[in-house]
Parts: structure tokens; sequence; C-alpha cells
């Protein structure tokens, strides 16, 4: 499926309004309001209030200040500050700076700079240009462009307008 950043995702769909990203997977459902993204997963809950963004997981707790975006895992702690968004696993660090938000996994290096977030996993390749975000998993393709943000997984494509595509075995930039 091409999307109007063009995005690619085999058997996927996703979207990149003006305001706000997400990523819909198969057999999922994904919405994203004006200010704020959020994804669901199947079976899963999901809600995204007017300035913020936060993910729920059947069983698992999760909620959203005004200012903010952060998920709650069961058993997991979890807080979120007023100008950013962070996640916490238990037994895993996290934290975030004031202007953004990065995730860290026990035995994953994970950091953010100023302006932009990104999630590192062990074995895996992730940066964060000055303005934007992306993740890269091992074997997958995944840049961020100033105006759009997207996932690429092995067998898949995925591009976005503005932003040089990453090719070739090894996805490099």
């Amino acid at each position: 499926m091409v999307n109007r950043d063009n995005t690619v995702y085999t058997g996927y769909k996703n979207s990149y309004p003006e305001d706000g990203a997400y990523i819909r997977y198969t057999g999922y459902k994904n919405s994203n309001p004006e200010d704020g993204a959020y994804i669901r997963y199947t079976g899963y809950k999901n809600s995204n209030p007017e300035d913020g963004a936060y993910i729920r997981y059947t069983g698992y707790k999760n909620s959203n200040p005004e200012d903010g975006a952060y998920i709650r895992y069961t058993g997991y702690k979890n807080s979120n500050p007023e100008d950013g968004a962070y996640i916490r696993y238990t037994g895993y660090k996290n934290s975030n700076p004031e202007d953004g938000a990065y995730i860290r996994y026990t035995g994953y290096k994970n950091s953010n700079p100023e302006d932009g977030a990104y999630i590192r996993y062990t074995g895996y390749k992730n940066s964060n240009p000055e303005d934007g975000a992306y993740i890269r998993y091992t074997g997958y393709k995944n840049s961020y462009p100033e105006d759009g943000a997207y996932i690429r997984y092995t067998g898949y494509k995925n591009s976005n307008q503005r932003m040089v595509l990453i090719s070739g075995n090894g996805y490099k930039k």
C-alpha cells in the first residue's frame, strides 16, 4: 500500500497526517487525531487525547496527561514530565530530556538528541537526525525526514517524500 508520504508496507497500512504519525498493522486498528499519535494493536485498547499520545496494551495500564505522552505496562513504572514522553520497563532504564522522548530497553542502547527521539534495540542500529526520529531493526530499513516518520521492515518497502531513501542489503543511507 502506498500513502501520500510514499510509505509502503507489505500488507500493512500506514499514513501520516500533518500533525501526527501513526502506524497500522495488518489486522490492527490505528488512528491519529490532529495533535497526537498512537498505535492500536488487535485486542488492545488505545486512545489519544487532544494534546498527547499513548498506547494501551491488554491487561496493561496506561494514561496520558495533558501535555505529554507515556506508556505504562503492567508491573512496570512509567511517568511523563510536562514537556516530554518516555517509557520505562521493569528492569529497564528510561529517561526523557526536555525536548524529546526516548525509550531504553535492558541491554539496549537508546538516546535522544534535542530535537528528536529514537529507539535502539540490541543488535539493531538506530539513529536520529536533528529534525526527525526513526527506528531501525536488524535487517530493516527506516528513516525519518522533516515532515514524516516511517519504519521499514525486512522485505518491506517504505519511504517518505523529501527523504533520501535507505537502500541496499545492510540498509545504508
